[in-house]
């Protein structure tokens, strides 16, 4: 599968017509789950290759003869997104939270969803729940929501929860940057006190960090 795979990010149309062809020799052997992960594994390659009509043919190839899965919602959801259907993409991710509520990679996508609908207070919303449940697992998940946040004319928020995110990637000065953005704009004592606290808490981190290198390094 994977040298198939290979194959089909050349672009090459006559390369992917060859394995199309060769999938459909071997789907007379292969059956159930292994047949399907790799019609899906082939969705997805030619859904981030905007191949949309075959991905859809093998998202369709990858559904026969298995039961319903968050991984076949969650290829289906990512190729309407893809394709420009958001609202196709939310109907999808619905139903399959609905199943599967757990599935992070449904989350994700709905997350995007209802920004590409713009809906952006929603969006800000659900994804602060979905990072209660998964605080430290996915930081795509704070910059989705630093994004519906901004768009939402929230920018402090917004920068607070940028700031997690570059503080999961290790990125600790854009963090203290964001941080220091967000105290400057905001005028609630409150807000501002909680803002130093976190400044104060970054800064001991990344003295810890220097402390660490240094002893290593000499």
């Amino acid at each position: 599968v994977r040298a198939r795979a290979q194959v089909l990010q050349t672009g090459d149309r006559h390369a992917l017509t060859r394995v199309v062809e060769i999938f459909q020799d071997e789907g007379q052997r292969q059956k159930g789950v292994r047949r399907s992960a790799a019609w899906l594994g082939l969705a997805d390659l030619a859904t981030q290759r905007k191949q949309f009509d075959d991905a859809a043919r093998f998202l369709g190839y990858a559904r026969e003869g298995v039961p319903a899965s968050p991984y076949l919602t969650r290829q289906a959801a990512a190729l309407a997104l893809a394709r420009g259907d958001a609202a196709g993409a939310l109907r999808e991710t619905n139903q399959g939270l609905e199943r599967w509520p757990n599935h992070r990679a449904l989350a994700e996508i709905k997350g995007r969803a209802l920004m590409a609908l713009n809906r952006q207070t929603e969006a800000a919303t659900f994804l602060a729940a979905q990072i209660k449940k998964w605080p430290k697992e996915s930081p795509e998940l704070y910059q989705m929501l630093a994004n519906s946040l901004n768009a939402a004319n929230q920018p402090v928020q917004a920068r607070r929860a940028m700031a997690d995110y570059y503080i999961l990637t290790g990125a600790f000065p854009a963090a203290m940057a964001q941080l220091q953005q967000a105290r400057d704009m905001t005028q609630d004592f409150h807000e501002k006190s909680r803002l130093d606290v976190e400044i104060r808490q970054l800064t001991a981190r990344m003295a810890q960090e220097r402390e660490v290198i240094e002893r290593f390094s000499g």
